[in-house]
Parts: structure tokens; sequence; C-alpha cells
């Protein structure tokens, strides 16, 4: 049975509940139909494309963005279509998309959408003059190991790049002033495809996914890097680290992912 108290208790719950989904409403009236709209203006932007231009078709994209509870947006997206055309596709263009879900401060994630695919693209345009390439078309396992080479290489740059951007101001370095406290959590996930005519490159940081929807079925295309994973958790202790059941498993008892861009030097010993 329940006490006067306890009813009392779930409704307030109840209100408290139903105040946040008038809320959301208001924010989105229709998540739906904005989302459906969304993709209906980038198919009328690729349509008039093609028409001008019919060579320079590309993928149909929507994309959509909601912060939820928090005050700041720390995460963003990046949509490179035609990014470049590297030897490694046959001198094929290639498009880019990109998620970074940002953490203790907003700036690694805007870094990663601002640098990102620039980095890859140099790292996919150097691969001409590698003499591994050579003239002829890379295929099968050779392929495989050629775009690990090159994301390995464009995350590295990428995460040292990040790894001293304060999440207070948002400024390179070490000079900006502010209490090195502030550097410490600043991170981001990182989940990035390549799309080529024939293949689904994703390349991943963290535990933002990437899924292929295919006849209704949702088909996981990257791995979720968490510290619970029997794998992950071994990596970690065997560096030196050790995995806390604190709301969940953490790094250190404080990160709730096993890998990340830019976080801090003890928790880095985990990226």
């Amino acid at each position: 049975m329940f006490s006067d108290k306890d009813d009392y208790s779930e409704k307030c719950r109840m209100r408290r509940r139903h105040r946040r989904i008038q809320m959301r409403r208001q924010h989105h009236p229709n998540l739906l139909s904005y989302l459906g709209q969304g993709i209906f203006e980038a198919g009328k932007m690729e349509a008039s494309s093609s028409s001008r231009e019919p060579e320079a078709t590309g993928p149909v994209v929507g994309a959509i963005s909601i912060p939820g509870r928090q005050r700041v947006m720390e995460d963003t997206i990046s949509i490179r279509p035609n990014l470049c055309s590297p030897e490694i596709n046959r001198c094929r263009p290639v498009d880019f998309f990109a998620v970074y879900d940002g953490h203790g401060g907003r700036h690694v994630a805007s870094m990663c959408k601002e640098r990102m695919h620039e980095v890859l693209e140099e790292e996919l345009m150097r691969m001409k003059n590698n003499q591994d390439t050579g003239r002829q078309p890379l295929e099968g396992q050779r392929m495989e190991e050629a775009w690990r080479r090159v994301f390995k290489s464009c995350f590295l740059k990428i995460d040292e790049m990040a790894s001293c951007i304060c999440s207070e101001c948002g400024s390179v370095g070490y000079e900006c002033g502010c209490p090195l406290s502030v550097l410490k959590l600043t991170g981001s996930t990182a989940v990035v495809v390549v799309l080529t005519d024939e293949t689904i490159i994703v390349a991943n940081c963290g535990d933002s996914r990437a899924v292929l929807s295919r006849s209704g079925s949702a088909i996981p295309l990257s791995y979720d890097h968490k510290p619970d994973k029997r794998e992950e958790r071994a990596r970690i202790e065997a560096r030196g680290g050790r995995v806390v059941f604190t709301d969940g498993a953490r790094v250190e008892g404080v990160l709730s992912m096993s890998r990340a861009i830019a976080t801090s030097a003890k928790l880095t010993l985990a990226s």
C-alpha cells in the first residue's frame, strides 16, 4: 500500500515530467516534421544543383541537433560533400560526415568540426606520393590497411591539436591565464564516415555511433569505446589506469568513455 506521502511524491514526479515534455514540445513542437523538412530542403538543394551540373551529384543529407537539458550546445556535426578526389579512391570524389560529442566545454568539438576534414583531406591527398600506393589501384586487404593508416594519422594529429585547448575561453596553449583545472576534462568523441561510390568507411573514438538502416533494420557500423567492456578495461589497467564504477563505469571515476579526443593527461592513457 502507498501512504499519502508516497502518493503525493508520485504526483509531484508526474507533474515535473509533464512540464519537461511541454517544454520540449515548445522548443520543437513537431520534431519529425522539422527533421523531414530539413531533409526535404537538402533534397531540393541537391536536385537543383544536379540540374545545373549533372556531374556534381552527391548524397541527400539531413541533420538536426538538440541540446536537451544542457545550457550550452557542446556537440557539433560536419558535412562535407565532395571533400576531395584522392588516389586511394581512384581519383573519384569522397563525401565526409562527422559527429563530435563534446564534454567539459564546446571548444574541442568545435575545433574538430573546423579541422578534422581538413586534416583528413591532407592525409588522403598525401597518399598519391606514397610508394605503397604506386599507380596500381588498392584492393582488398591493402585498401583496408591504407584507410586505417589514413584515419589513425588524422586522429592522432587532431588529438595533438586539441590537447591544449582551454574549455573556458577556447584559447590554444597555456598562456590564456585560465586555471589549468579547466583544461582537465575538455574533450570530444568523434565518429567520422567517408562515403565512396562502393564503400562506407567509418572511424570513431569514444561512444558516438554510426548506424546503417537497411530495410528497417539497424546495422551497427562502429564500436563503442566504453570502460566496462572487457578489452577496453584490460587495456586501461595495463596502462596504469583504473575503471571505477560510480554512476556507471568511468575511467578514474570521471570519464564515461574509454577513449576521447583531447581529455586530460591522466585520462588520455585510455585514449
